[in-house]
């Protein structure tokens, strides 16, 4: 029997017991595995200043046109890429992007669960609008992400940078991890934005709402996760 259900809608869609035989688990990575370092962003961004980027920093046309852009993706891979076209000489700056989008720390908890359910034998995707390059680069940084995670599924050039919450990317993802040989098997997701959790039911995807790594172990818990 699967417990406590009802409390999170978004695992209505369960439709067999939890277990590492019948269920992988996805995981978003921003605010749910890592954690935005802000003083370390801002610190990196002041040095970068005097190296060109304060032609482009205090350009309000600039900001309007960014903030344009941020309303339509949520892929920051993909905001920079549009941003250079219209400014040539961002292009420079995309790996000192790619780092200060990369200021991140990887949140203790939730670590320990994610190792926790590792051993436990559950196969762990991520599924983030990460861009592929910035993954590529946290992963080096943090090779945990390579050794705790069978795969991870994330926006890319190639497909246009689709991203969540749009159903392209769920679908997407399903058939990646079919084609990962598990075909058949349901999908839990940990993200931290009900719109996401909210588009990812209704590609048949069943949700957590992560709000606080106690509250993610107390629901990983009742359904005898961990």
């Amino acid at each position: 029997m699967l417990r406590r259900r009802k409390k999170n809608t978004y695992l209505a869609g369960l439709v067999q017991v939890v277990t590492p035989q019948t269920t992988i688990i996805a995981f978003d990575l921003h605010n749910v595995v890592f954690k935005k370092q802000t003083r370390k962003i801002v610190m990196q961004g002041i040095r970068l200043l005097p190296q060109g980027t304060w032609r482009y920093t205090f350009s309000p046309r600039l900001w309007y046109r960014f903030y344009k852009i941020r309303s339509q993706s949520d892929v920051a891979e993909d905001i920079f890429q549009k941003m250079s076209l219209e400014y040539p000489g961002l292009a420079r700056f995309r790996g000192d992007f790619i780092r200060l989008t990369n200021s991140q720390r990887p949140i203790p908890a939730v670590m320990n669960m994610i190792k926790g359910l590792k051993e436990r034998g559950f196969s762990l995707y991520i599924l983030s609008n990460i861009g592929q390059d910035t993954f590529q680069e946290l992963s080096e940084v943090f090779p945990e992400l390579q050794e705790y995670f069978n795969g991870a599924y994330t926006a890319t050039a190639v497909n246009n940078y689709v991203h969540k919450p749009h159903p392209e990317f769920y679908e997407g993802f399903k058939q990646f991890v079919n084609n990962d040989g598990h075909e058949g098997k349901q999908i839990v997701f940990i993200d931290d934005l009900k719109k996401n959790l909210s588009a990812a039911a209704r590609c048949n995807i069943s949700g957590i709402h992560f709000t606080s790594p106690k509250k993610l172990q107390r629901i990983l818990q009742n359904l005898d996760m961990l």
